[in-house]
């Protein structure tokens, strides 16, 4: 503490110093002693520019062994000198700053750095950090592994492809020859295969030639029922009636008009009787002042005739104001009476509505307990009858199919309404081959009163899937399953199932169906989830709402769910209706209570009128008899409010008479919206009757569409079909003609002269012949090597990958034990830091008491602190009040420090211990005691060297053999090294 820097310790007046240690390096633990025999000389050299150097010697021939400084840390680590621990060397200025002015946190960290404990700490961290370093490269040497697999495994398929090669050589001639008895096979099968192409192809034309007859004839029945669509369309006119509709809108807007103007001429009518009626006050208020000046010289009938105008002047207001009141709530009362009469009406209306829906849900759920025991009831009452009628009939050319709905099913219950709502009426459809079989249907059905649509098919399995869209398309007869592949042909012959697309919204149909036909290939219609058909006969944007399908399921089995529909149905038309009752009862109450109010306030308006008419009579009376025997300035007051009057009156009237307009509007109005009504349900009773007759169109003309491409279907599959029969015999003559050179060129490449027969396919023994050359060339090509040597290296590929995987699995049960041991380890480290911590406790506590003192030490390993409590009082009642070492004198203090440093040195394992001016703050007590604690530790530690150094003398001291006192000498100006002497 003489010192900034170490420079500072050189002589003045000198350039360099040095210091020179021996350490003792005998017995069974000397470090390196074949080197540095029994004393180890270290030289420290410092220089006045700062700089410093080490050099080891040997003490066998003061030879330098070293000059580096991690030399000299490995013998201080072999020799377990801490000479940075602070516990090992430490003065009394930096013992009384550690007690005076470090807190808690930094007393436990000298605690735990001063017991090693902080060393063991760092080096578990060392040895976690090497762990998971190791991991990280036994994680990559995991990584390879199966690189190593895929070498072996290579290794082990060249050697395998080698063996092939090797024996595929020998195969590929065989096999040449038994594909040219193939070939020969071949060309004999081809000649017979060409025969029977030929003889079906001929049978076959006789049915296309047939067909294009029987579409001819179905074309020309579209053609009439379109005719006779189109002529009802025709002879339907409905303009008079749309004309008639807008004329009424007309005068219905024209009224409300009138209405609302009506209503703000009354709003200004008021505002301005209101004004006239203050005027009429300030007149009468003016007109009283004056009375009050002439009250002097009037007489006392005079005064009462004026108070009597007054009243009645004010009954008068009153009478008008209530009049007024009256003609208000009468109109109120009429606007009351005329919607409770339409609510009756529409709940009314709405009542009988649901009534008959009851009715009929409730009729569907009587009728629906027979459907579900026969399914084929689903289609008609006496589809049961007629399908046992076409089973026990004879004469058929071939059986009726029907209906075609019991052979379908659909895939998604959710596509089950739009499904049962286009397949409509084809479901219930029957399949006849020829017009014979439909007449003999018909004619069953006639007599079971049954009517259903009938298709003539032929019963053929044709290709449909060019007619198909893309994959990703949804189409009807994808989302459907069939029982019967006849049942699916009829239905794509009739209405094109396979072109039919599904979507979830229009947003999704819209720009497909906007497309031209070339762009949508293979679709013709597009259909919505929720029931809307998207684009025209001819694509485009329009979007047509279908009459959706409300029946019972036909087109998935019933789980009981339509039943429990219809029940709910029941329950909830019930809970309408007799909500709808309530409604009703109340509706017909409020047109009773408007009916009672009007006739009420009318009896009240005779009254109110009579009542105004004589007091404005007995007014006017009076004030006339007034009038002639009053002053001047009365008279022209009385003048002014009498004009006000009689224009209030006028006013008043003007009001009436706005408001009786406005009722007689009001009256005008209603009928018109009555008969509007009329006309709305008139045009949307047509338009539904024209919407029927456009869906019927459309499906003609879509039937005739569909039956014109099937027609040219037919007449292109005739010609297809003449051209197929001319191809088919050009095709025989020529496998004919080539028979006669196959059979000399197989007879030629075999050497044998009889025909050899085999059951192996040609492509079979091409297959087995281009893998047997390819083996070949390619194991020639990838390799170049000899099989023995790809047979070594097949065996060193799998012994590398054995021993990395044995290496791996070895390295991976070493990391498991070291992390087993590293735990073990850190929980022995905080079993060690309680020990120690308990142990100090303890020995500090003793080494007080030799003082007289008390004290304890308070450590808290979770928080890190370390709290030094003292008490240096010996007096009774002062006895138990522990202080913090801030508060002690400076020898108490250095006490403290002494028995503080005994007790952590007693924790802790160092062959060297130093104490620098330990007692400089002592008194003479406190130093006697200290030095012999210090000595008695000392001797009880006799493997460890103390060095105590003190200015004072230690003349009480009684020494042994084991204690060594050096004394300096007093340092003079002409003396360059220390000198030593022994006292």
């Amino acid at each position: 503490n003489r010192g900034s820097s170490l420079k500072s310790f050189i002589r003045e007046g000198q350039n360099k110093a040095e210091v020179t240690l021996h350490l003792t390096n005998r017995g069974e633990e000397a470090f390196q002693p074949e080197i540095y025999g029994n004393e180890i000389i270290i030289e420290r050299s410092i220089s006045k520019d700062g700089a410093s150097g080490f050099k080891i010697k040997s003490g066998r021939d003061q030879k330098t062994v070293s000059t580096k400084r991690d030399a000299l840390q490995t013998i201080l680590d072999h020799f377990m000198i801490q000479a940075d621990n602070p516990l090992n060397v430490l003065n009394q200025d930096a013992a009384k700053k550690f007690l005076n002015a470090s807190s808690s946190k930094q007393k436990y960290e000298f605690f735990i750095r001063g017991t090693q404990l902080q060393q063991l700490t760092d080096e578990y961290e060392d040895i976690n950090a090497n762990i998971l370093m190791s991991k990280t490269l036994l994680d990559k040497k995991r990584e390879d592994l199966p690189e190593l697999y895929e070498r072996a495994k290579s290794a082990q398929k060249s050697l395998k492809e080698v063996t092939e090669a090797s024996n595929a050589k020998d195969k590929i001639s065989l096999v040449q020859q038994e594909l040219a008895w193939i070939y020969l096979a071949e060309a004999e099968a081809q000649r017979d295969s060409a025969a029977e192409v030929l003889l079906s192809e001929e049978r076959i034309l006789p049915k296309y030639e047939a067909k294009v007859q029987e579409t001819e004839n179905k074309l020309a029945e579209v053609e009439e029922e379109i005719k006779r669509v189109e002529a009802q369309k025709a002879a339907r006119n409905d303009d008079q009636c749309e004309t008639e509709r807008l004329e009424l809108i007309k005068r219905q807007r024209g009224l409300v008009e009138r209405i609302r103007i009506m209503n703000a001429e009354v709003r200004e009518a008021h505002a301005t009787l209101e004004k006239t009626d203050k005027d009429i006050a300030e007149q009468t208020r003016l007109i009283e002042v004056e009375n009050a000046k002439s009250l002097k010289n009037t007489d006392s009938s005079r005064q009462q005739a004026i108070e009597r105008i007054g009243q009645l002047g004010c009954d008068i207001t009153e009478l008008e104001n209530r009049h007024v009141q009256v003609e208000k709530g009468l109109l109120e009362a009429n606007e009351m009476g005329k919607t409770a009469n339409t609510q009756t009406s529409q709940y009314d209306n709405q009542l009988r509505a649901m009534m008959v829906s009851l009715e009929n849900t409730q009729r569907s759920i009587q009728e629906y307990g027979s459907t579900r025991k026969n399914k084929l009831l689903l289609f008609g009452q006496s589809a049961d009858k007629l399908k046992h009628a076409i089973e026990t009939t004879n004469g058929w050319t071939e059986k009726p199919i029907g209906p075609l709905g019991y052979y379908i099913q659909v895939k998604d219950k959710s596509w089950q309404p739009v499904l049962e709502t286009v397949l409509g009426g084809s479901l219930g459809s029957y399949m006849v081959v020829n017009e014979r079989d439909e007449k003999l249907l018909r004619s069953l059905m006639s007599n079971l009163r049954c009517i259903s649509p009938i298709i003539r098919s032929r019963r053929d399995l044709f290709d449909y899937t060019e007619g198909e869209p893309a994959p990703e398309f949804l189409t009807i007869l994808r989302a459907l399953n069939f029982e019967d592949e006849l049942v699916k042909r009829a239905l794509i012959n009739d209405i094109r199932i396979e072109r039919s697309i599904l979507v979830e919204h229009r947003r999704e149909g819209d720009p497909i169906m906007s497309n031209p036909p070339h762009l949508r290939r293979n679709i013709d219609s597009c259909f919505t989830r929720d029931g809307y058909k998207v684009g025209g006969v001819q694509g485009g944007r329009g979007v047509r709402a279908l009459a959706m399908y409300r029946g019972p399921p036909r087109l998935s089995t019933d789980d009981g769910s339509f039943i429990v529909e219809l029940n709910e149905k029941v329950i909830e038309l019930e809970s309408q209706i007799q909500e709808t009752k309530q409604q009703l009862v109340a509706a017909r109450g409020k047109c009773r209570q408007a009916t009672d109010q009007i006739q009420k306030l009318k009896s009240e308006d005779r009254n109110i009128r009579e009542k105004l008419r004589k007091t404005q009579d007995m007014k006017a009376s009076i004030q006339d008899d007034l009038d002639q025997s009053a002053s001047s300035n009365v008279s022209a007051l009385e003048d002014i409010k009498r004009e006000l009057e009689s224009e209030r009156a006028k006013l008043y009237d003007q009001t009436k008479e706005l408001i009786r307009q406005k009722d007689s509007l009001h009256a005008e109005l209603g009928p018109i919206k009555a008969q509007h009504e009329i006309y709305v349900r008139r045009r949307d009773n047509w338009q539904q009757e024209e919407e029927a007759l456009n869906i019927e169109l459309t499906s003609r003309i879509t039937a005739r569409v569909t039956t014109t491409e099937t027609l040219k279907h037919f007449r292109d599959s005739l010609a297809k079909q003449s051209v197929k029969i001319s191809e088919a015999k050009r095709v025989y003559e020529d496998a004919e003609a080539r028979l006669p050179a196959t059979i000399a060129q197989a007879k030629e490449i075999t050497g044998c002269t009889e025909i050899v027969r085999t059951t192996r396919s040609r492509e079979k023994v091409i297959a087995d012949l281009e893998t047997l050359t390819r083996i070949v060339a390619a194991t020639e090509k990838r390799h170049g090597k000899s099989l023995e040597d790809i047979e070594a290296q097949s065996i060193e590929a799998k012994a590398n990958y054995h021993k990395a995987d044995t290496q791996i699995k070895e390295q991976g049960r070493s990391l498991r034990v070291l992390k087993v041991a590293l735990s073990l380890r850190k929980e022995r480290w905080i079993q060690f830091r309680t020990h120690i911590a308990v142990r100090a406790k303890m020995k500090f506590v003793t080494h007080l008491s030799k003082r007289g003192y008390t004290g304890k030490l308070n450590f808290n390993h979770n928080t890190q602190r370390l709290e030094i409590q003292v008490n240096t009082s010996e007096q009774e009642g002062t006895q138990g009040k522990l202080k913090d070492p801030k508060a002690l004198s400076g020898g108490e203090k250095s006490f403290s420090t002494i028995s503080l440093l005994l007790t952590l040195w007693d924790a802790i394992n160092c062959p060297i211990r130093c104490l620098d001016e330990f007692d400089v703050f002592m008194d003479e007590v406190n130093r006697r005691i200290a030095i012999r604690m210090m000595i008695d530790s000392a001797k009880e530690a006799n493997d460890v060297q103390y060095v105590f150094i003190t200015p004072n003398g230690l003349s009480f001291i009684q020494t042994g053999d084991e204690t060594k006192i050096i004394k300096m000498q007093d340092p003079t100006r002409n003396h360059g090294t220390l000198a030593a002497g022994q006292e």
